[in-house]
C-alpha cells in the first residue's frame, strides 16, 4: 500500500473482510450491522470508529512515498527512481507520468493532487519555488487569486524572477495582474536571492512541517458536521474501561444498540415488549 495503487475490487474485498469482523459476519451469509459504513470510517472526534476505508488509506500511504521522492534527495531509492523517470524535474514537478514509467512511479503521481492542496514551499533564494501556481506567500497559489488570467508563458516563472537586486519586488510587472491587497502582501516578504539556501517543502498541515498519513488521510475524508463536540466524543473514548464498554457506549449515544423495538422495526423480532416486566412498551 506504500508503492502501489491498489485496484478498487482489492479495496473493497478488505473493507468487506473489515466488516464482517466488527460485527461477527460470515463468509456467504448476511449479518446485522447497527451502524452503516459511512458512519464508521468517521473520526472518533467526530463521532465514528475511525475504521479507514482501505482506498483512502492507500491514497495516504502513496502520498507518503510521494513526498518523500519530492523532498528527500538523500535516500538511495530516491535517488534511482528520480534518476530514471524523474527527468530532472523538481518539486511536485518530478512527479508527473512519463512514459515508460513504473506502475509504482504511477501509482505516486496520482498523490500530486493532495501534496499540492497541503504542502507550500518555505522560501530561501526563490529559485526552486514557481511564483504563480505554487503556495508560498498565501494559502493558494497567487494565479488563483489573480485579476485576470496569466498568460500561459509565465506560469514556469520562479519567485526571484519577479524580484530585482536593487529595486525589490518588480511590481510594475505584478500590477496587471493581481490587486492593491495581494501586491501589498507581496511587498512586505522579503528574501535574500543571493543565499546558497535552496527553497523547501514543507506540510503545510502540521505545524512541524513534516509529513504524516494520518493527516494526510484526514484531507482525503470529506468535512463533516458532528453531531456533538469533539471533546464530548473523546471522554468516550478516553474512559478507562475495555473496548468493548467504550463501544456499547458510544453506540448507545448515537441510539444504534439493537434493542427490541430496533429489532421489530427490521423484522429480526415479532416482539417489543420488556421482557423482564412484560409491559407492552418500547425498549
Amino acid at each position: 500500500m506504500f508503492t502501489e495503487q491498489l485496484p478498487a475490487s482489492v479495496c473493497s474485498s478488505l473493507d468487506k473482510i473489515n466488516r464482517q469482523f466488527i460485527w461477527g459476519g460470515e463468509e456467504g451469509k448476511s449479518s446485522f450491522h447497527p451502524i452503516v459504513w459511512d458512519q464508521m470510517v468517521v473520526p472518533r472526534s467526530q463521532g465514528g470508529a475511525d475504521i479507514r476505508p482501505t482506498r483512502l488509506a492507500n491514497q495516504a500511504m502513496l502520498a507518503k512515498g510521494a513526498w518523500k521522492l519530492a523532498t528527500n534527495d538523500q535516500a538511495l531509492w530516491v535517488r534511482i527512481m528520480k534518476g530514471k523517470y524523474g527527468q530532472s524535474r523538481e518539486g511536485l514537478d518530478i512527479l508527473k507520468n512519463t512514459k515508460g514509467s513504473s506502475f509504482a512511479w504511477r501509482s505516486f503521481s496520482h498523490s500530486t493532487d493532495l501534496l499540492r492542496k497541503g504542502c507550500a514551499y518555505n522560501i530561501k533564494n526563490g529559485k526552486k519555488a514557481k511564483f504563480w501556481t505554487d503556495v508560498w506567500l498565501m494559502q493558494v497559489p497567487l494565479n488563483s487569486v489573480a485579476t485576470q488570467t496569466i498568460p500561459e508563458e509565465f506560469l514556469q516563472r520562479r519567485v526571484a524572477h519577479y524580484w530585482h537586486e536593487d529595486h525589490g519586488w518588480k511590481i510594475d510587472e505584478l500590477a496587471d495582474y493581481l490587486g492593491a491587497e495581494t501586491l501589498e502582501t507581496i511587498q512586505a516578504f522579503h528574501f535574500d536571492p543571493m543565499t546558497r539556501e535552496e527553497d523547501k517543502l514543507r506540510w503545510n498541515l502540521t505545524t512541524n512541517g513534516s509529513f504524516t498519513t494520518r493527516i494526510a488521510y484526514q484531507a482525503l475524508s470529506p468535512p463533516l458536521v458532528p453531531s456533538k463536540s469533539a471533546t464530548f466524543w473523546k471522554s468516550i473514548w478516553k474512559l478507562h474501561v475495555p473496548e468493548r464498554v467504550r463501544v456499547f457506549i458510544w453506540m448507545a449515544v448515537e441510539n444504534k444498540l439493537t434493542t427490541k423495538n430496533i429489532r421489530k422495526f427490521r423484522h429480526l423480532t415479532t416482539d417489543d415488549s420488556c421482557p423482564y416486566c412484560e409491559n407492552q412498551r418500547r425498549i
